[in-house]
């Protein structure tokens, strides 16, 4: 009778270790971002470098810089980067708001606007 209540628990056992396994994939598929989502994330990190060497080339070192700065949380390696480091990673949103703000800062306030248009 002990054999058969410990092959009970070993059973109820795997199965608990079993749905924590699978709770713990289902928030990775979460987290993870879509093909989409880095792919649109890297062509605009990549616009941004874009703007900030014609802002170093045209206009003056400082926008040119702080361009390519900004540019970086752009790029998937670095979203890794801080949530290895610090276990959280800049929110989408804020890539986003931060995105539509550096297109009318560039295009409209910036002297590099200027020169393009």
């Amino acid at each position: 009778m002990v054999a058969g209540n410990t092959w009970r628990r070993l059973q109820f056992n795997t199965f608990i270790l079993i749905s924590i396994r699978m709770e713990e994939l289902k928030q990775n598929l979460k987290r993870k971002a879509s093909g989409f989502a880095v792919m649109v994330s890297s062509l605009f990190g990549i616009m941004l470098v874009i703007t900030g060497i014609l802002n170093m080339i045209l206009v003056h070192m400082v926008p040119g810089v702080a361009y390519l700065l900004i540019s970086l949380i752009y790029f998937p390696f670095t979203n890794a980067f801080l949530n290895r480091h610090t276990g959280h990673s800049i929110p989408d949103i804020l890539k986003i708001l931060l995105a539509i703000i550096l297109f009318f800062f560039t295009l409209g306030v910036s002297d590099l606007g200027d020169m393009l248009v």
